[in-house]
């Protein structure tokens, strides 16, 4: 079984340098060795409000650090973002 901490502990992969980024626009590089991460829920209201919810039960992340809802373009479904800042050393 999978937990959240699996997730919070995966290392970070090394740099290719080059994989999903064109030639012509460089990453920017932070002046503090931060980078932000977003983290999106997509589905139904209802099943977007319970996973942050559920989210916030097991100290993911607080209520507070969620978006609010906006509608994507198929009819009944919404996301939700939240950013999560990772140092990279």
């Amino acid at each position: 079984m999978t937990t959240m901490t699996d997730f919070v502990e995966t290392p970070i992969a090394p740099d290719s340098g080059t994989e999903g980024r064109s030639h012509r626009e460089p990453m920017p590089v932070p002046a503090d060795g931060r980078e932000v991460v977003k983290r999106m829920a997509i589905g139904s209201p209802r099943a977007v409000e319970n996973t942050i919810r559920v989210l916030y039960l097991r100290g993911f992340a607080e209520l507070y650090e969620w978006s609010p809802m906006q509608p994507t373009q198929n009819p009944g479904e919404v996301m939700s973002l939240m950013r999560w800042w990772v140092v990279l050393g």
